[in-house]
């Protein structure tokens, strides 16, 4: 691995934690007929909406909801807000594995990436889902989901370091994986369409509104005058 500036290193761990997470979005579904499922009575929610969330919804809700004051968020844009707060999360452990392998070279051995990973698992799923009220302690669930855990984010490791082998290779193939997983059905075109729509239709709003103030001002110098 060539050595690499930092700045760089963060960004391209930033696209590596988000391949990463979208392989592990992937996996999920992939084994969620054998997935298994904690014990009754393992994890009480303190919150009554987080009985029909996904951890990743519930941090988005109580972001939007309790810390922006803005809602309520519900439905698809719960599940989107979710997915963004997934994403989001894998991108940040990313950058960080980006500064540290570009630190410490022996990181981006196979066993290196595989510890980060379980490190990650670790560090998420044992101490801050639980200290943010998402789930139970470890020592609550079986052996059988922690088993089941550290596969996701095994999985989660190999995206992130196949995604910064690549970008060592070549620049170009590191984005191209970036563009392939977190490609969604409606085209980056389509999307600046309708982002350019909703833009004129704001600035003819403003321009109306605009136009309809300076009418005003005019009839009231007009009757001013009389």
């Amino acid at each position: 691995m060539k050595p690499k500036r930092p700045l760089w290193a963060v960004v391209e761990g930033l696209c590596a934690g988000a391949v990463g997470a979208g392989l592990q979005t992937l996996f999920f579904r992939a084994s969620k007929p054998i997935a298994p499922e904690a014990p009754l009575g393992t994890f009480v929610p303190p919150e009554r909406q987080q009985r029909e969330e996904e951890p990743t919804q519930t941090v988005a809700r109580r972001v939007v909801e309790d810390l922006a004051e803005r809602g309520p968020l519900s439905g698809q844009a719960k599940e989107r807000a979710g997915m963004i707060v997934h994403f989001s999360y894998g991108a940040g452990w990313g950058a960080l594995y980006g500064i540290l392998r570009s630190t410490w070279p022996k990181l981006w051995s196979p066993l290196g990436a595989g510890g980060y990973a379980l490190g990650v698992w670790a560090l998420s799923d044992n101490l801050i889902v639980p200290a943010f009220r998402l789930g139970a302690w470890p020592q609550k669930y079986p052996a059988r989901s922690h088993a089941y855990a550290i596969a996701a984010h095994l999985v989660y490791g190999a995206g992130l370091a196949g995604t910064l082998a690549l970008f060592d290779a070549a620049p170009w193939l590191g984005m191209a994986a970036v563009a392939t997983v977190l490609g969604r059905r409606r085209p980056l075109r389509a999307r600046a369409k309708r982002l350019g729509k909703r833009t004129g239709r704001m600035l003819a709003e403003a321009r109306r509104t605009v136009g309809n103030l300076g009418l005003n001002r005019k009839t009231l110098s007009e009757l001013t005058e009389r």
